[in-house]
């Protein structure tokens, strides 16, 4: 009750003249709150789905099937950027759409236009302070007004399109109390009021995965994962501080000192290193692999789906608890665990929900959805609620706490 109770008053303040922090249950960037990918919180989810899956609530007007980025939500409202590409002479635009989280009706978009037919983009914009921050298909960094769409600042950075996919400017921005992190090309970090550029890192980029946050003792470390590599970068002034084979496109979860990498091959494979300020020290490794998608971390196991498979690890010494391997055909995607439950893209394409637990390998429900959710797209999950990008359609939001499916078509 009492969490019910703050989560209120701060979607009240969300309402009201200006926007602030979003509420503690919202899924405010690429993985939710702590880029971790699991939901905070204590949350009753359905034990089964209907056979089509779980309770559909709305779906938003269509969007542009052309780029593959996933939703966020913050206080009422849920963002989305894409990107669309019309005829040649016009050139291709950054979109951004923000719908009202109660019925799916835009509440505002804006086009950018960037001077090039390349439309290859999956970023997931960040919600802070009342404000988007996003990076677009050509390496510009946006800061929009959360409220309206306004454009507060866009700085270009130094990436371009490229149609090598390791190159496109897919990743998600990050942004800390003095800083805006984005892989605009090389990892580059701008003044979250004004965009001013207050460093470049040339050695680390470009890159589809999204740089990370950690805190190692008083100061900000980023570890940033690139196709060949994986970096610590000093958050202060871009200084490389130390580098382990990378995962590809995925990105690393941390928690405490334990770093998980997921790699595109399994020479790499489903990683944990120990991590210092000088190093980054190999604990376990299994073979495992996957594109893009990114591992979870839940008490004492790791959650992976890659290969066309799902595992559940001990983080202590890496020994494989159980594996999944029926349905599991979506690579890319990143998986969730919400309310001790991990949702991921199944074969079909559709949803498959697990019991997040290392006793047994349990699929508490799958489902074909009426329209297939983008291959490359992750969920985004708030207030009980699971919200996916569905190719040719738009954004749909998903009653993950009714028992059976229902709602609107």
């Amino acid at each position: 009750m009492i969490t019910t109770y703050v989560a209120a008053l701060a979607r009240v303040a969300w309402m009201g003249l200006a926007i602030g922090e979003a509420a503690a249950g919202d899924w405010p960037q690429w993985r939710g709150p702590d880029r971790t990918g699991v939901a905070p919180g204590d949350v009753t989810l359905a034990e089964a789905w209907g056979p089509t899956g779980p309770a559909k609530l709305w779906m938003s007007e269509p969007v542009p099937k052309d780029s593959l980025g996933s939703p966020v939500v913050a206080g009422d409202r849920v963002y989305l950027y894409g990107t669309s590409k019309p005829p040649a002479k016009e050139g291709a635009a950054d979109l951004f759409f923000c719908f009202d989280a109660a019925d799916g009706k835009t509440v505002w978009k804006q086009a950018f236009p960037i001077g090039t037919n390349s439309a290859a983009s999956s970023g997931t914009p960040c919600i802070a302070n009342g404000r988007l921050y996003g990076l677009g298909a050509a390496g510009t960094v946006y800061c929009l007004d959360a409220r309206d769409g306004k454009r507060l600042w866009a700085v270009q950075g130094k990436g371009v399109p490229s149609a090598k996919w390791s190159e496109t400017m897919c990743s998600s921005v990050l942004v800390l109390a003095d800083q805006v992190i984005a892989m605009a090309g090389p990892l580059t970090a701008f003044k979250p009021d004004t965009g001013d550029i207050l460093w470049t890192q040339e050695k680390v980029g470009p890159s589809v995965s999204s740089p990370l946050l950690w805190k190692n003792g008083g100061r900000n470390l980023l570890i940033c994962n690139t196709e060949k590599k994986c970096f610590c970068v000093d958050a202060k002034d871009g200084s490389v501080l130390w580098s382990v084979a990378g995962g590809m496109y995925s990105t690393p979860v941390v928690e405490g000192d334990q770093m998980v990498l997921l790699g595109g091959n399994e020479a790499v494979g489903l990683s944990a290193y120990r991590l210092s300020a000088e190093k980054a020290e190999l604990l376990w490794k299994v073979p495992l692999k996957d594109r893009g998608a990114s591992p979870l971390i839940y008490g004492e196991h790791v959650y992976a789906v890659g290969g066309n498979k799902v595992v559940c690890v001990a983080r202590a010494d890496g020994k494989v608890a159980w594996e999944w391997s029926e349905g599991i055909k979506v690579e890319i995607s990143s998986p969730i665990i919400a309310g001790g439950r991990l949702i991921a893209l199944s074969g079909g394409p559709g949803l498959a929900m697990f019991r997040a637990a290392p006793e047994k390998p349990e699929r508490m429900a799958t489902a074909k959805m009426e329209a297939s959710p983008v291959g490359c797209s992750s969920p985004a999950f708030a207030d009980g609620k699971l919200y996916l990008r569905l190719s040719k359609k738009g954004i749909a939001c998903y009653d993950l706490q009714a028992a059976a499916s229902a709602g609107v078509k």
